[in-house]
C-alpha cells in the first residue's frame, strides 16, 4: 500500500511539474512569427479571417474583369489577370510576392464589385492584400 501512495505521489508531483514548465516555457507570439518568418506566414486577425470568408463567395465568373478600367489594355484588349485573380491570391499570404495583378493599378472606383453577382468585396481584398504584403516584406 505505502509503494502505491508513493508512486502516485511520485507521477502527480512529476506531472505538475512539466504542466508548470510547459506554462512558463510558452515562446509567444513573436517566437511564432520568427519560425514561420522564412515560410512568409503572417498572423490574421478575426476581422481579416472574416473577410476571407467572404471572399469564398467567389465563383470566378471574370464579370469583375471585364468591368475594371485598370485592366485594359491601350489595345482594347485584357490582362491575363484581373481583378477575378485577388480571391484566388489572398487564400495564400506567402504568394503575395508574386501577385500577377498589381494591386497599385486599382483606382478604386468600385466598378468591379458592383459587377459582381456574388457580392465579393474586391476593394477590400485590395486593401487585405496591401497590408499583408507590406508585412511579408517586415
Amino acid at each position: 500500500m505505502l509503494k502505491r501512495i508513493h508512486a502516485t505521489f511520485y507521477l502527480g508531483t512529476h506531472l505538475m511539474i512539466r504542466f508548470m514548465k510547459r506554462l512558463a516555457g510558452r515562446p509567444g507570439k513573436g517566437a511564432f512569427l520568427r519560425a514561420y518568418a522564412t515560410e512568409r506566414l503572417v498572423p490574421l486577425t478575426h476581422e481579416e479571417k472574416g473577410l476571407l470568408e467572404k471572399i469564398s463567395r467567389c465563383i470566378a465568373c471574370g464579370l469583375c474583369d471585364l468591368a475594371c478600367p485598370a485592366t485594359v489594355n491601350p489595345d482594347g484588349t485584357f490582362p491575363f489577370f484581373g481583378p477575378s485573380a485577388l480571391p484566388f491570391l489572398s487564400r495564400s499570404v506567402p504568394d503575395f510576392t508574386a501577385a500577377p495583378f498589381s494591386p497599385k493599378t486599382c483606382g478604386e472606383c468600385r466598378e468591379c464589385e458592383k459587377a459582381c453577382p456574388e457580392e465579393v468585396p474586391l476593394t477590400k481584398i485590395i486593401e487585405f492584400i496591401k497590408r499583408k504584403f507590406e508585412e511579408v516584406r517586415r
